[in-house]
């Protein structure tokens, strides 16, 4: 992880709309992050869940990635 700091203020279990926020996206463009890419995730009902430490990783390695996604 590059900066602890950052991520302090985020809540363990993350939306797809604290996802959004964090990085600067719509909801759609988050939604298919979320569910077409490695990040893991957690299934309640019809909603996704992220668990911040999940999220923090999968963040990190994007730098070795790339994910396009049409709009």
């Amino acid at each position: 992880m590059q900066n602890n700091n950052a991520y302090e203020n985020l809540p363990c279990v993350l939306t797809v709309r604290d996802i959004a926020q964090v990085l600067g996206v719509g909801y759609s463009k988050a939604l298919k992050i979320v569910k077409y890419t490695d990040i893991s995730t957690i299934k309640v009902g019809k909603s996704f869940r992220v668990a911040k430490s999940n999220f923090i990783c999968w963040l990190d390695e994007q730098g070795k990635r790339n994910y396009e996604f049409e709009d």
